[in-house]
């Protein structure tokens, strides 16, 4: 259809929160969104540099 990942993303949540199995749906999704989030946190809090800061 020509729409962009996150629009297709966007669309895809929608149509899954209106889903009678929502909750279902999100006790699978959870366990992956967490880990992501952790490899985010840990991504960004390899960027900053202890000696710059004078931590180390």
């Amino acid at each position: 259809m020509g729409f962009s990942i996150e629009m297709g993303a966007f669309v895809a949540g929608l149509m899954i929160s209106e889903v009678e199995y929502a909750d279902q749906t999100l006790t699978y999704v959870e366990p992956i969104r967490d880990i992501f989030a952790a490899l985010f946190f840990v991504a960004i809090g390899m960027l900053i540099d202890p000696f710059f800061y004078g931590v180390i």
